[in-house]
């Protein structure tokens, strides 16, 4: 395995108390690292609509981009440090990218082995990121659950990429 990226696709204003909670997905992706000895790429995709790309020429734009990347930063970090502390010798590096989630890890997804992902957990919602990023990615995608599944769910679903 060259690396196991992986999603947590929420805005930046949604992972606001569960950042500190366990996360089956990032559990099971520094598992697999481990297991097979490779580096891992904890990536946090994020993108807020009310922040146009074209703000860095707006100082005010450029104070509220930096604020919510900060923010998307600080959630991944938290996410993570439960995690690290159980595999200290593991080597992670971190990614936070205002962009696109679908486009963003199926061009990861060319130099993974694998991609970890966690399935979104919004109320109604009936399609999900991750079902486009299962048909579009050239490596295999493990989605995982999210922690609110009755205990007989499986942990996880191993997906062939459509690529």
């Amino acid at each position: 395995m060259r690396g196991v990226p992986r999603l947590r696709h929420e805005g930046p204003h949604r992972a606001r108390g569960r950042a500190r909670h366990r996360c089956p997905a990032v559990d099971t992706a520094f598992e697999l690292a481990a297991q097979h000895g490779t580096p891992l790429l904890a990536v946090r995709i994020w993108h807020d609509p009310d922040l146009p790309l074209g703000g860095w020429f707006d100082p005010e734009s450029t104070v509220r981009w930096d604020a919510a990347h900060a923010k998307a930063q600080s959630e991944l970090d938290h996410a993570l440090e439960r995690a690290k502390a159980a595999h200290p010798a593991l080597h992670v590096t971190t990614v936070v990218a205002d962009d696109d989630p679908v486009l963003f890890l199926t061009a990861l997804s060319i130099r993974a082995d694998l991609l970890v992902v966690g399935r979104s957990t919004r109320p109604g919602e009936r399609t999900s990121p991750v079902d486009a990023l299962v048909r579009q990615a050239t490596c295999p995608v493990l989605v995982v659950p999210p922690p609110w599944r009755s205990s007989s769910a499986s942990p996880g679903v191993l997906a062939a990429s459509g690529g």
